[in-house]
């Protein structure tokens, strides 16, 4: 009984500390965030870079069969222009620009976070399916 209340007490500081000190925080988050896309399927983003509005996703097809992806949304920017074709299996660097102009204008090491991605792509047999999930959090490149 005391051992579980030893256990619950570093728990509840451990959790304090990463509230007092909100950088630790952000790491787990970035973390946990970077792990999620990096296993999504079918479409994965296994990379990025992202400075001030420019943004590279590296996206890997980890469907069965080729996938054509038409839209990468952010947030509710569509930060891509064409259609990129990816095999099963293959990865493929993917630019654009993200909006607010400056989502990295306090340089290298900040967090950004967006809420709400959507990977939009077509299969041979489906158009238009959409993917979305966790918020995508990282560090600014």
């Amino acid at each position: 009984m005391v051992l579980l209340a030893v256990v619950l007490i570093v728990a509840l500081v451990a959790i304090a500390l990463l509230g007092f000190f909100p950088q630790l925080g952000g790491t787990a988050k970035v973390t946990q965030s970077k792990s999620y896309w990096q296993g999504a399927e079918p479409l994965a983003i296994t990379s990025y870079k992202i400075t001030n509005a420019n943004v590279a996703l590296v996206v890997q097809n980890n469907g069965q069969e080729k996938l054509n992806v038409t839209n990468i949304s952010l947030d509710g920017t569509n930060i891509i222009a064409t259609s990129y074709s990816i095999a099963s299996g293959k990865k493929l660097t993917i630019t654009g620009t993200v909006f607010p102009a400056g989502t990295c204008s306090g340089g290298v090491g900040d967090n950004f976070q967006f809420q709400n991605v959507t990977l939009t792509y077509n299969t041979p047999s489906f158009n238009a399916v959409a993917q979305s999930g966790q918020p995508f959090i990282g560090q600014c490149s």
